[in-house]
């Protein structure tokens, strides 16, 4: 009983960086959801009584505790996505198109997908750029951006880069 709790956190601890770094947000938040449902349940039913604990040290009041209570943390943490997750389903998004006052660069090593912040009408948002932009990012400055996004969490849902 101990592995499947183990092992289905483990899965779902995967959908959360991928779905963030690839701008998936339905991934996000099922990996959110799973991990989170995964503590409490793990703190909610672990015993010693368990098969194959006999190896292992009992475990305590503190470590239960500390596993529902993190669980719970990224139940709240998915909960500000499951409002969005209805709008992406629904496919309402909110749009801002505008040449933005800043773009900030970020190396391509540290995530699955190049992700650049652009700035337009103050409100900030990540867009993961795509392959016929890629090489652009230095050229984006003085181009128009069609923008996307969810409304509660700003995630960037699609984009476009209008030549002039």
């Amino acid at each position: 009983m101990p592995w499947l709790f183990i092992t289905t956190l483990f899965i779902f601890i995967l959908f959360v960086p991928t779905g963030y770094s690839t701008h998936h947000i339905l991934v996000f938040f099922i990996g959110l959801v799973g991990v989170g449902a995964s503590l409490v349940l793990f703190g909610l039913t672990a015993t010693k009584k368990w098969k194959g604990y006999g190896e292992l040290k009992p475990i305590s009041w503190f470590f239960r505790l500390l596993a529902i209570g993190i669980g719970f943390f990224v139940l709240q943490l998915a909960n500000q996505y499951y409002v969005d997750v209805k709008y992406y389903l629904d496919g309402e998004t909110e749009t801002v198109s505008g040449v933005p006052t800043e773009i900030i660069d970020f190396e391509a090593n540290r995530e699955l997908v190049k992700t650049v912040t652009v700035v337009i009408d103050d409100q900030r948002f990540d867009v993961a750029v795509k392959a016929k932009y890629f090489l652009e990012v230095g050229n984006m400055e003085d181009k128009t951006f069609v923008i996307h996004y969810l409304p509660r969490t700003k995630w960037v849902v699609n984009y476009e880069v209008i030549e002039e």
